[in-house]
């Protein structure tokens, strides 16, 4: 991005943004583009495409983070959410301990689970 010029810059942001009801990238007072939100971008390439367009090829490269998952948690209130996930992840690894002791084919897990057919 030091390369091209404070026109381009508005040319390349405006191209990726204006599909958005969300802004994925900002650019600050110095014409420094940077993430603004990474909750926004959805994989689909645009922007990469828009560099290909400006002949700015290897402008931009869009990875999902390894080692990461980014989710959504949506609390009443009445508990805080550390709890919520960390609940949800022993319990989730119980139910997974369970069908993995349960590998038998002629097993049915489901009442292990509580769950019914």
């Amino acid at each position: 991005l030091n390369t091209m010029t404070l026109e381009e810059k508005h040319e390349w942001l405006a191209s990726v943004t204006e599909k958005r009801a969300k802004p994925v990238f900002k650019m600050d007072i110095d014409g420094k583009i940077s993430v603004h939100n990474v909750w926004n971008y959805n994989y689909d390439d645009e922007c990469i495409e828009k560099a290909r367009e400006m002949k700015k090829e290897g402008l931009v490269s869009i990875n999902p983070m390894q080692n990461r998952f980014l989710f959504t948690l949506e609390s009443t209130g009445a508990l805080p959410p550390e709890d919520i996930v960390l609940t949800a992840i022993r319990e989730l690894r119980t139910k997974l301990e369970v069908v993995n002791g349960s590998m038998d084919p002629d097993a049915d897990p489901m009442p292990a689970l509580g769950m019914e057919m």
